[in-house]
């Protein structure tokens, strides 16, 4: 009777392995089938755009710095300052210490 026992133990392991690779083997068959079809989807997609024509670069901003020729008041109001009240000329230095 042992005899039989195992025989019907190794029966039952090879269908439940058999049955386990049938299942992977329909998963992994349906993966394969999705992602032909996205790779499919996305070829038409940049065939698509590769047709159409392409836009003209935008033009480069201009610069955002100060204007040389251009006088700027500025409001020194309670700054610490050095030299005369009254100069014709004015240097404003920031600095910013991090």
């Amino acid at each position: 009777m042992a005899q039989g026992s195992s025989a019907g133990a190794l029966v039952a392991a090879s269908l439940i392995l058999g049955g386990s690779l049938l299942g992977g083997s329909y998963l992994v068959a349906g993966a394969i089938d999705r992602g032909a079809a996205e790779l499919s989807s996305l070829r038409t997609a940049m065939t698509a755009a590769a047709a159409q024509p392409v836009a003209a670069a935008p033009s480069p901003s201009r610069s955002r710095r100060p204007d040389p020729s251009k006088v700027y008041q500025v409001e020194v109001g309670s700054a610490p300052t050095k030299g005369a009240a009254n100069a014709p000329i004015t240097v404003v230095e920031f600095a910013d210490f991090q």
